[in-house]
């Protein structure tokens, strides 16, 4: 995008946005009667509205250009890293005893599998032949990832029943 052209476009929406209280400053009137003030106040908030629209106009037609560029998969990708809540993981405190802390290999993790990008140092080839990617590696059966998501929460259920006064939890 051009800064240039942009900011051109910013100045004449500033202009068409104060375009009211501009013409008060010329005039150089000291009081102005409650009707002109409501006349005057009308005004700047339907130019307000008519900024606000076109300037949202112009980032929705930005924003399906963009999406045409888009694989299906980055689509899905930036659909869900939109929904609300998407990105409380990156602000929430790092509180250990409750699991929230990352080491600088499971964030950097965590970063690629946010973005779609290669994981460092996986094999190349899934346990079921495939070429190891993001969604065999996720969901394979006879690949390990799967199975090691289902016993950290095995494992975390039996902790938080112990913990509730359970007294025959076996893992």
């Amino acid at each position: 995008e051009n800064l240039c052209d942009n900011a051109d476009l910013e100045f004449e929406r500033s202009r068409i946005a104060t375009a009211a209280l501009s013409q008060i400053i010329t005039e150089q009137s000291i009081t102005i009667d409650d009707g002109k003030a409501y006349a005057i106040a009308k005004e700047l908030k339907a130019a307000r509205q008519h900024v606000f629209s076109s300037k949202r106009k112009l980032q929705t037609a930005q924003c399906k250009a963009v999406a045409e560029k888009h694989t299906t998969n980055q689509l899905r990708l930036n659909e869900e890293l939109c929904k609300h809540g998407a990105s409380t993981w990156l602000t929430s405190l790092p509180l250990s005893d409750h699991g929230f802390t990352l080491n600088k290999v499971e964030f950097r993790d965590a970063l690629a599998l946010r973005y779609d990008l290669p994981l460092p140092r996986i094999p190349h080839y899934c346990a079921c032949g495939s070429v190891n990617s993001m969604d065999p590696c996720l969901s394979c059966s006879r690949g390990g990832y799967r199975h090691m998501r289902h016993n950290q929460i095995r494992d975390l259920t039996a902790n938080l029943l112990e913990e509730s006064s359970c007294n025959d939890v076996v893992i």
